[in-house]
């Protein structure tokens, strides 16, 4: 019988010859593909309901600048809004002290991926979390409020609003 060593080296030399790749060569691409992912990830813009979701995840202790903008987070809508109220419910519940507590309690849960790429995503650094936080909120709610309006605006010329509907325009349009 061969020792491990040399028959782990026999098959390798076999399977590099039977690729025509050399599994070297294999290694170096991979950690060239990684290298590449990651600055990806680093110069990839998030979205503003991203940015804040990686921020609160990274910095959980930060919950408390949302819950003090008293937020009526079912007048949002937006992309992935529900991912968002589901990760930002469990946040103002539980109140995690770090984001390893977030991480182990999305194990398993069907956002589990999102909830890692966010913890993962760099953000760059910033001298008052607070503030990004707040500015980038300000950032959503205009943007969400917008969209909120403009879809009023055109169910409104097509096909009319319902009591509610028009009790929310009117609450859009304002000026507060």
């Amino acid at each position: 019988l061969l020792p491990v060593g040399s028959f782990r080296e026999l098959m390798f030399a076999e399977l590099s010859r039977l690729t025509k790749l050399h599994i070297a060569d294999h290694e170096a691409t991979l950690a060239y593909n990684r290298k590449i992912k990651q600055q990806r990830q680093k110069t990839e813009k998030l979205s503003i309901p991203s940015f804040i979701m990686a921020l609160l995840i990274q910095n959980p202790q930060l919950i408390g600048v949302i819950e003090q903008q008293g937020i009526n987070w079912d007048e949002l809508d937006f992309e992935g809004v529900a991912k968002f109220k589901v990760i930002l419910e469990y946040l103002m519940q539980k109140k995690p002290t770090h984001h390893g507590l977030v991480l182990e309690h999305f194990r398993g849960h069907a956002d589990e991926n999102i909830i890692k790429i966010l913890a993962r995503h760099s953000l760059e650094e910033q001298d008052n979390l607070e503030k990004v936080l707040k500015d980038a909120l300000n950032r959503l709610l205009f943007q969400a409020k917008t969209a909120m309006l403009d879809k009023l605006i055109l169910k409104r010329r097509d096909i009319g609003l319902t009591g509610s509907e028009k009790e929310m325009l009117r609450k859009l349009t304002t000026v507060q």
